[in-house]
């Protein structure tokens, strides 16, 4: 299947977009690199490949950032709730406010290759309006500039550690020696590959039983099939063997 048109997403204020984009460092190393949402779908869509593979520390980075991702989505759908229901309150006394958005927002198209990347994007996207929110309050005297820029930064603060931890697990895996580790290697007897897991193992530990059986898989887990027969091919009631889902 394929779409029969553009996915893509709004933006309205600038600390989305930079959370979108990122920061590159300062050449003379001044100024810290921020990882944005952008470099850390790309990330995931490395690990995701590397998932199809039967890379089990791929799948562990992945169920790890599924989670930190839903998590810090629905910790901003309750912060964005609360700041929401100021405004709701004034209403029900009778002041009507509309949330601020940009009179020129931008638009950004979505060329992601894996689900990943548009679950980076509802981060974004939920940040977005949450920002909305918090600049409403502040422009509308419901809330301080400090106490408004305080807002923005507990938001960001743990989306930015999950953007860096998920870049450094996948610049692990990138590495020669560790992109291509398979599930079959930790049975395996050979001396180089007992250690390439040894070094993997020091560099990262921990990693749960459940997901190197494969019993735990990410939502997303890529896996190598086998090439479906041809539509034409395919009789009526077995679309599940043509591997139509």
């Amino acid at each position: 299947l394929e779409s029969d048109g553009d996915d893509y997403m709004m933006i309205h204020t600038k600390e989305a977009m930079r959370l979108f984009i990122g920061r590159g460092e300062n050449p003379d190393g001044r100024v810290v690199r921020i990882p944005g949402a952008k470099i850390v779908g790309s990330a995931l869509r490395q690990l995701w490949f590397s998932s199809g593979t039967d890379n089990p520390y791929a799948d562990w980075a992945l169920l790890m950032a599924e989670q930190g991702l839903d998590q810090r989505i629905k910790e901003m759908e309750q912060e964005r709730e609360r700041a929401t229901g100021r405004i709701k309150e004034l209403e029900q006394r009778g002041l009507h406010l509309s949330i601020l958005r940009s009179a020129n927002p931008v638009k950004l198209e979505l060329g992601f290759r894996s689900p990943y990347g548009f679950l980076i994007a509802h981060l974004v996207i939920v940040f977005d309006h949450f920002v909305r929110i918090i600049k409403t309050l502040q422009a509308r005297d419901l809330i301080g500039a400090d106490e408004g820029r305080a807002e923005v930064r507990a938001a960001l603060g743990p989306i930015r550690a999950l953007f860096n931890k998920v870049q450094r697990q996948e610049m692990i895996l990138n590495r020669p020696a560790f992109n291509g580790i398979q599930r079959a290697d930790f049975a395996s007897t050979s001396v180089d590959v007992r250690q390439r897991i040894s070094k993997i193992n020091a560099l990262w530990p921990g990693l749960p039983d459940e997901i190197r059986s494969g019993k735990l898989l990410p939502r997303h887990a890529k896996r190598q099939h086998q090439q479906p027969m041809p539509i034409a091919n395919v009789a009526m009631g077995n679309e599940e063997e043509a591997g139509l889902i």
